[in-house]
């Protein structure tokens, strides 16, 4: 099984093994720290692109991963996500549309009450 951190700043990645007694030993672990912060590039995938691809191969040159299973963690600030609940009667395309409007309620609200 392979782990990654994919962090402002760094991308962790470990590989463990299943042993017979269902425990799980490390067998290999690496940082790699990037030249710059990757925050800013978060919204522009061809830049992103850019700078995760030569790191993600540097951590596939130094792990074996092929074949592997592989959990990717990012922080929370990185995705967008909201949760709501679905009414019987609301379409999908209604949800996705009441999420946005919530969204973009709570980003006014925020802009607001950061002012004061």
């Amino acid at each position: 099984m392979v782990g990654i951190i994919i962090s402002d700043s760094f991308l962790l990645c470990g590989v463990w093994e299943l042993q017979l007694d269902g425990s799980k030993q490390l067998n290999s672990l690496s940082k790699i720290i990037y030249n710059e912060p990757i925050s800013d590039y978060l919204h522009n995938e061809s830049d992103l692109n850019t700078i995760l691809a030569p790191i993600l191969r540097r951590a596939s040159e130094d792990h074996n991963l092929i074949g592997q299973s592989v959990n990717v963690v990012l922080p929370d600030n990185f995705v967008k996500h909201s949760v709501i609940e679905l009414e019987s009667g609301m379409s999908r395309d209604d949800s996705w549309q009441f999420l946005h409007w919530s969204n973009k309620i709570k980003s006014i609200f925020t802009r607001l009450f950061s002012r004061l």
